[in-house]
């Protein structure tokens, strides 16, 4: 197992993406004060799952994301990628190359990626328990920290003996054991617990299930009854149903033949209406021709009236002309 490569966005004074590939013959990474050499050993920790706030030198989880400069400002995350080769097969996967990669965002959002794809926290810590490069190993040391080696308790000396040993992933797995006895035999207490407090109910569930024997039974003779007077109230239903088809054909006939006799009293009502039109029309000619025969009357009377006026006259006449010839003839006699 060989580092290859460390990528860098965004972490701390690395604003701009950079990239440090490891060949065969690095050995050391040298620069001025305040070049980033203390950043990179800070990057490698974090991606290896570093928590550890102390041990990254920053006081909150967001300021490993660079914060700006006079001439650059903050970002919104960093990000960092450690490529690792694995041809000897170290890891425990089946990769030739394994890429770890951590992000965090300005909201506090984190993601863990292997090769590209997302995973857990946990899952890149036993990527590389007993490995000699992890969050908690020694791979990577602070000055500070040599100082504290120096003065380590027995305890803390243990734990460093059994870093460097390898024996740590077996120490967390024993623990990871103890923890597992632990629930197993207080969830057997509880099952302990549940057993009795079930034995305790058996003789009121025994006689609960009688009872539901019991209501099962009745439930289906009353079901039985009620599909048997479901039936009843069908064929009843049918019966009825029957009479009324009859009784709607009957009516359907009687509508049919009344509403041939409205027809035919329509058409009667529709002749006398034109009878009557027609007797109104005559009745007015002859109201008309009543009027013309009246007025004819009238003249032919006038008419009557002067000629026996006329003859009146005449008469009159003739009577003082014979008159006047009597007397003009007994004067000549």
């Amino acid at each position: 197992m060989r580092l290859k490569r460390l990528e860098l966005v965004g972490f701390k004074t690395f604003a701009d993406a950079t990239e440090l590939v490891f060949d065969q013959n690095i050995t050391a990474i040298v620069g001025p004060n305040g070049s980033g050499k203390s950043n990179c050993a800070d990057a490698l920790l974090w991606v290896l799952a570093e928590r550890r706030l102390s041990a990254l030198r920053a006081s909150e989880g967001t300021d490993v994301i660079f914060a700006g400069s006079e001439r650059r400002r903050p970002l919104g995350l960093a990000e960092v990628t450690l490529t690792i080769d694995n041809s000897d097969h170290t890891l425990p996967v089946d990769f030739g190359e394994v890429s770890v990669t951590r992000r965090v965002h300005r909201n506090g959002e984190s993601d863990y990626l292997l090769n590209g794809r997302r995973c857990r926290r946990k899952d890149v810590v036993d990527l590389f328990l007993d490995t000699g490069v992890g969050r908690q190993s020694f791979s990577v040391i602070s000055q500070r920290e040599i100082d504290a080696i120096l003065s380590l308790e027995p305890e803390d000396r243990r734990r460093l003996v059994e870093e460097v040993a390898g024996v740590e992933r077996y120490r967390s797995r024993r623990d990871e054991t103890m923890r597992r006895l632990d629930d197993t035999a207080a969830n057997l207490t509880r099952l302990g617990d549940i057993m009795l407090g079930l034995e305790m109910q058996v003789e009121p569930l025994a006689e609960q299930r009688e009872q539901a024997q019991r209501y099962h039974e009745l439930r289906q003779r009353a079901e039985s009854l009620r599909l048997s007077l479901l039936v009843k109230d069908y064929q009843l239903l049918e019966r009825r149903l029957l009479r009324s088809d009859e009784e709607l054909a009957q009516y359907q006939e009687r509508i049919v033949a009344a509403e041939t006799a409205l027809r035919e009293a329509e058409a009667k009502e529709q002749q006398a209406r034109l009878d009557l039109l027609q007797s109104d029309e005559a009745l007015t000619t002859a109201r008309a021709e009543l009027g013309e025969s009246s007025s004819r009357t009238e003249t032919v009377g006038t008419a009557i009236r002067l000629a026996e006026e006329r003859l009146s006259n005449l008469t009159a006449r003739r009577q003082d002309a014979a008159e006047a010839r009597q007397r003009h003839g007994d004067v000549a006699a």
